[in-house]
């Protein structure tokens, strides 16, 4: 699926360096994830941006959203945590 995206990203500039340049990165970056259809998460919202959008990061990139996801538990947990540690006081001295 991501290749195919790639691809549509290359023919959006008109070639793999116009599309480097676009991004600020190399065109052997673009041609190795041709090559290996593996993008990392900074290149596909970097795409994303470049391409005002029409390219979607998370479909170039499925670990974005599992990122977004994983951010969105820790928060649910940290605040859970927070109200506990927040509910008792810290004594240091109670603790000896």
């Amino acid at each position: 699926m991501s290749k195919k995206l790639l691809r549509e990203a290359v023919r959006f500039y008109g070639s793999q360096d116009k599309l480097a340049v676009a991004i600020r990165c190399s065109q052997m970056a673009i041609c190795h994830a041709l090559r290996t259809g593996r993008i990392s998460p900074l290149m596909a919202y970097r795409i994303h941006a470049a391409t005002n959008g029409e390219i979607n990061c998370v479909e170039l990139c499925p670990m974005l959203d599992q990122r977004r996801q994983l951010a969105i538990a820790r928060k649910k947990v940290n605040g859970k945590a927070m109200q506990r540690f927040q509910a008792r006081p810290f004594n240091a001295r109670s603790s000896r």
